[in-house]
């Protein structure tokens, strides 16, 4: 399911633009495949179903070791790039050097060393060219050493480290700087880091003359990324430990200093350095935020990941009311990310936890939106008098302390179970009485919902006033106007008032098919979506119907309910 919803969020790039506008035929590059992050592969696996229809040539490449998420499309073509054979060997490293011949004592030592990796017979050859054994005459080179006199190093390791170490102190440091800030690097970030103002920019100029790094650009602002990940890999492991997670917190503390009017745009980068740098509380509070970037954007899969991320830096904190506090509200945060995913297993184990920090706490305040939390789940599971008594208690606390947000949604959950049991009176009363409270300002308030909790109460009232023959009340709760805004409609809002409202008039023995607004409506809400937000709901075009003057009956329509373990 989770999978399905992340594909169903990425249908606004479907169909490609330029396909509808006969565009040229393209080429799309992806390099590096197997670093890129869980959304990036999400919307190129989404980009990947309109190929067949498209004149693209899509290109990706990736380390041995990852696995595309591309399946066994009759389209898709793998090709297995093998280690280069002697005489490919040679003729790069003839092309580097600009020779054709070389003697056999050297032609040995690049066949053994460099193992027919093209980044290895560069790096040994250029380790050949600084050890002197081999020297420029006359546009060609010569050997002027044999290998037995001098050290040649025996990994491709060892060959970068050694270039490394020719760099003189600052150049050195400078490049294990860059690699603790990663394979790409922000120029003005490197620089406050390496506090190297004079010689700073002669630095960088001799390090991409060297070819250690490259300029990178298309970017905001000056950046630089090293050739390869392998550089950069033996650079950050010449550091010591204790060194590196100092220079992580340093690094973190320079981007927050830097960037201070946009960190949201660096959030990787800090949750990144405060973790390894083992900054604890920072890592925790950047963690959250990132996560809740992600859900907002609909990246539910990245969210979940952060938010996991977060929980785990909580657990190194010395353990305070403050951080129990903060990991109630992290897991209540969870909740609609996991209802979204549809793992229910998952949310009720992280509201069961979270239910027994605010037990312990004496934090009625949570322990009460916990207990709201758990009514629906335990509704949608079949456990009514669960839902009822947990609804009751968060309804309960909500009004002994006076919490208008709680109160609402401890009403609007409470109202689920009894339309289960079929006590239309009963839902009707707790649906109504939120409809009647959310006007004017409380129309757009979300309480921490995905959804507005305005509009939902009007669908659940709508059907059960349909289920009680109340066609009257619930015609003038429809044609109430509504003061909300265009920009604050959305299709799952939308499709849960038409779906109500058709409901209503079905069961009356009025409905007509639907309209092209209720059709684009549901079109643009995935199932999975409208299962979770509003179980039960059903869709326009499901909805029995009758003959008018029949006597109401009890509509029947109920979407599978949520499983006690993730589907």
């Amino acid at each position: 399911m989770a999978q399905r919803a992340g594909r169903n969020s990425l249908r606004p790039c479907e169909p490609w633009p330029y396909v509808e506008h006969g565009c040229a035929p393209l080429v799309l590059v992806v390099e590096d495949l197997h670093w890129i992050d869980t959304s990036s592969e999400e919307f190129l696996t989404a980009m990947l179903d309109a190929v067949p229809g498209v004149p693209l040539l899509f290109l990706v490449t990736y380390r041995i070791g990852y696995t595309p998420p591309f399946g066994s499309r009759s389209f898709y073509t793998t090709l297995t790039l093998r280690s280069f054979s002697e005489a490919e060997t040679l003729a790069m490293a003839g092309h580097i050097l600009g020779i054709a011949q070389f003697p056999a004592e050297l032609r040995t030592a690049l066949i053994a060393k460099a193992e027919g990796v093209p980044l290895f017979i560069e790096e040994v050859t250029k380790a050949l060219l600084d050890l002197g054994v081999l020297r420029r005459e006359n546009n060609s080179y010569r050997l002027v050493k044999g290998l037995s006199e001098v050290s040649v190093p025996e990994t491709i390791q060892e060959i970068i480290m050694a270039r490394l170490d020719r760099l003189g102190e600052d150049g050195k440091r400078t490049v294990q700087l860059a690699s603790v800030i990663g394979r790409q690097f922000l120029v003005q970030l490197l620089a406050r880091v390496a506090g190297l103002a004079d010689r700073f920019e002669g630095l960088l100029r001799e390090l991409q003359a060297l070819e250690i790094i490259y300029e990178q650009g298309l970017l905001p602002e000056p950046a630089y990324i090293f050739k390869h990940a392998v550089i950069q890999d033996v650079a950050y492991n010449s550091l010591l430990v204790r060194r590196r997670k100092a220079l992580h917190q340093i690094v973190g503390d320079a981007i927050e200093e830097i960037y201070q009017d946009r960190l949201e745009e660096h959030y990787p980068e800090l949750t990144h350095h405060f973790s390894q740098g083992e900054v604890w509380d920072k890592a925790f509070f950047y963690w959250r935020q990132a996560g809740a970037r992600a859900f907002a954007r609909s990246a539910l899969r990245e969210a979940m990941a952060c938010f996991e991320q977060a929980l785990a830096a909580l657990h190194h904190l010395p353990e305070s009311q403050g951080t129990c506090e903060q990991a109630i509200d992290l897991r209540l945060e969870m909740r609609n990310v996991l209802i979204a995913l549809g793992d229910f297993g998952r949310m009720v184990e992280l509201l069961c936890e979270a239910e027994v920090l605010a037990t312990a706490l004496e934090d009625q305040r949570r322990l009460g939106w916990v207990s709201a939390y758990l009514s629906p789940y335990f509704s949608n599971t079949g456990d009514q008098d669960h839902a009822i008594e947990t609804g009751q208690r968060a309804l309960a606390i909500a009004t002994a302390s006076g919490d208008f947000a709680l109160e609402m949604m401890a009403t609007f959950f409470l109202g689920l179970p009894y339309l289960s049991l079929g006590n239309y009176q009963q839902e009707a009363h707790y649906h109504r009485r939120n409809v009647e409270a959310l006007q004017d300002k409380w129309r757009l308030e979300r309480f921490g919902e995905p959804g507005l909790p305005s509009v939902f109460c009007r669908a659940y009232l709508d059907w059960g006033l349909a289920e009680l023959g109340a066609f009257v009340e619930g015609w003038h709760m429809e044609k109430k106007p509504s003061r909300s805004p265009r920009r604050s409609i959305s299709p799952l809002r939308s499709a849960m008032r038409i779906s109500a409202s058709v409901l209503s008039t079905s069961a009356k023995g009025t409905s007509s098919p639907p309209s092209p607004c209720s059709n684009r409506a549901f079109a643009s809400v995935r199932p999975e979506t409208f299962r979770s937000y509003s179980p039960g709901l059903p869709r326009p075009w499901d909805m029995p119907t009758r003959s008018p003057g029949a006597s109401p009956k009890p509509c029947r329509c109920w979407s599978r309910p949520w499983s006690r373990t993730p589907p």
